[in-house]
This record gives C-alpha cells, structure tokens and sequence, in this order.
C-alpha cells in the first residue's frame, strides 16, 4: 500500500517511475519529469488601453507543472509577466501597436511556448473644441488659424465634413483651420472628427463666410433737380468693396420715383413737386452695408403760352376797369410780378395775375411785362396799357 501511495504522488507530481529488466540482476531506473504541453492565455489577442489596469491574463497548460516563465521581447511598458504563475499583469504606459510575444513555460523536464498578441491603444480623444467654434470669415481675407483642444490621448488624424468652404482646409495632423476663404458661404455647421489607436470624438464647428462689405456709395447725379410730370433720366449707383446684394432708401421717394431694390438705380416720372430734401439710400451685402445721402427736388413745369384776355387795353381815367385776367399753358403759376409799376389806380394780383383798378391817372400807350413763375421757371407775356381821360360832356 505504501508503495501505490508514492506511485500516486508521483504521477500527480509529473514524474513516471519506469520499471525495466537487465543484467539478469532485476534493478530499476530513475524517474522521468513530464514537460510542460499546450500552454495558452486567455483573451489572446489581448487588446488594452494605456493608462488603464489590465484585467489579469492567466495562463493554461497540460502536461508536467510548470516551474518557471519567462516572455520575449520584453512585454510593453508597465506590463508584467510573473515567472513563477505566468500571469499578466499591470497598467499600460505606453501605446503599442499589435505585436507577438513568446511567452515559455518551463520545468526540469523541458519547455513549452505560447504566442501571446498584445495591442496596447491610446485613450480616445474627447472634448474636443476649437478656438472658434462660431467663426464668421469674410471672402478674400486670410483667417487667423484656428486649433483644436481636447482632452483623453493625443490625436493622431482629424477629418471634416462636409468639405469646408472653399479657400478653407483643415491639417489632418493638427486639425489647425487655415487658408483665405475664396467663395461666400452662408452659416454651416461642419463635423470635425479627432481620431487616434483608442478612437475618435466629433465637435460642431460652424463657419459663415461673407462678402466684402460696400463701400464708397455715390450717384451719378447728386444732387438732383427734377420736373413734375416729366421722366427722369435714370439715376445709376456706383461703389467700392464687394458686391451690392440689395438696396432701400429711407424716406419714401417722391411720388412717381422709385428705386429698384437689386440695382439701386433711381427712375420714374415725378408725380408731385418736392422741395429739396435728403433720402438715405442703402446698399448692403452679407459683409455689412454702407450708405449714401441724395438731395433730390421735384419741380412744376415752367409756366408758358402766358397770355391776357384783353392784351392793348384802354382805359378811361377815374373808370373802373373790367377784370383782366391771364391764361397759361405748361405748369401751375405760383406768382405774378409786374415791370414797370402800372398806371396809378391799378394793379395786379401777385396769386392770380388779374388785372383791376380804377385809374386816376392818364397814361399815354406803354407796354407792362408780366412775369408768371413757380418752381420750374417762368414765362412773360406784354400788355400794352392806354389810359385816357373821360370825354367832355353836356356841353353847353
């Protein structure tokens, strides 16, 4: 029975007692230790993450026990490999790339290797934010560069979409935004994605390009004097900087004059008399807008064909005249004057331009002119004023 027992204890300890016969004197030979067999890890591959601890990697094995481990190449930073128990342990320091690691597990009686792939990844990029995170750039004018910030590992490779604004690129390495915009691009919101071993994080950055804005705003004619009732010569705009989206002018223009909103030009046919006054027109684009004043008058059209009911009057001292009243073509008469002074007891409505008195003088044939005017201009028309005495009467 003693004996089974140290079989038994051998066995479960790897050794093998083996009998044999010779030499016709019946001896027995000294026992065989069993190499260690199918030694394995699990995971394998073994994927971590630098700056995190390992999950312990504990190895397998038949055959004979296993008296010592060792591993090469030398296993990644803060990784290590106990030589006694074969397991893994301990928190990456360094990022490595997938790689093979022979790990062999030895006793007296021989040896037995594991492949072992370890990848160590970096810790995923996050919070990831830019300078600028709402930039509004202006065609034609070089940007300041905006970076990124983030948290977690180093960044190895960022991305955008959609594709940026024209002029606009964004370095793959540094994520840095560069370049001078060279089309206009209303307000988008653009993906930047911020990618490294351990994975990627994402930020919004939204990006408005607009144009240069207007600048140096003139008229071609400015000021501007007008005639009611007559079309106007189109009134053109000119300016500087970038293009003119759209126009307005503040007041309202004259009745009959309008502006057209796309090209600024002034035109119609004035509808009402305006005394000078000041409109602002202004011309905007996505940069800004400027702004210019334009004086603009509206006048009557000038009085003509001014002429009297009775042209070569003649009249009779210390008789009262008939009304003489004028006619005129052309626009509306805003006053009457007379050159030279008329015969004294007559005289000349300075709103109407009648005619009416009583002389009480005589006057020998004399020519009068009348001068008809409102904001337009003004016409003359001459009267030739007779006045004679009263004729002799009852005489006896």
């Amino acid at each position: 029975m003693t004996m089974l027992r140290r079989m038994a204890f051998l066995i479960s300890s790897g050794l093998v007692l083996l009998f044999g016969c010779g030499g016709g004197g019946g001896g027995s030979s000294a026992p065989v230790i069993q190499a260690p067999t199918a030694l394995a890890y699990s995971p394998n591959p073994a994927v971590y993450s630098k700056g995190t601890a390992i999950a312990s990697n504990m190895p397998t094995s038949s055959g004979g026990v296993v008296s010592s481990y060792t591993v090469s190449p030398t296993l990644p930073g803060g990784l290590a490999l106990s030589s006694s128990s074969g397991v893994i342990t301990g928190t990456p320091t360094v990022v490595v790339a997938a790689s093979t690691y022979t790990v062999t597990a030895s006793n007296a009686g021989g040896s037995t290797t594991s492949s072992l792939s370890i990848t160590v990844k970096d810790v995923a990029p996050s919070s990831l934010v830019y300078g600028t995170n709402s930039a509004v750039y202006t065609k034609g004018v070089p940007i300041a560069a905006n970076s990124p910030t983030n948290s977690g590992g180093a960044v190895v490779s960022y991305a955008v979409s959609p594709d940026l604004p024209l002029g606009l690129n964004l370095s793959s390495t540094s994520g840095v935004l560069t370049g001078t915009p060279s089309a206009l691009a209303t307000s988008a919101a653009y993906v930047v994605t911020a990618t490294n071993t351990g994975g990627s994080t994402t930020t919004s950055v939204t990006i408005t390009v607009n144009d240069v804005l207007p600048s140096a705003l003139t008229y071609a004619t400015n000021p501007a004097v007008y005639t009611k009732g007559t079309a106007i010569a189109t009134n053109s705009p000119s300016s500087s900087g970038g293009p003119v989206v759209s126009y307005s002018v503040s007041p309202s223009l004259p009745g009959g004059l309008s502006l057209n909103t796309s090209t600024g030009i002034l035109s119609g046919t004035p509808t009402v008399l305006a005394t000078s006054a000041a409109y602002t027109v202004t011309a905007t684009n996505t940069g800004g807008s400027t702004t210019v004043t334009l004086t603009i008058t509206v006048n009557d059209a000038a009085p003509s064909g001014l002429a009297y009911t009775t042209p070569v009057p003649v009249y009779t001292k210390g008789t009262a005249i008939s009304s003489n009243s004028p006619t005129n073509s052309g626009g509306t008469v805003v006053s009457y004057a007379v050159s030279p002074a008329l015969p004294a007891g007559l005289s000349l409505n300075s709103s109407t331009g009648i005619l009416s008195g009583t002389p009480t003088v005589l006057a020998t044939s004399a020519a009068y002119t009348v001068t008809a005017t409102n904001t337009g201009g003004s016409t003359t028309v001459t009267l030739t004023i007779t006045v004679n005495d009263a004729a002799p009467s009852s005489l006896a």
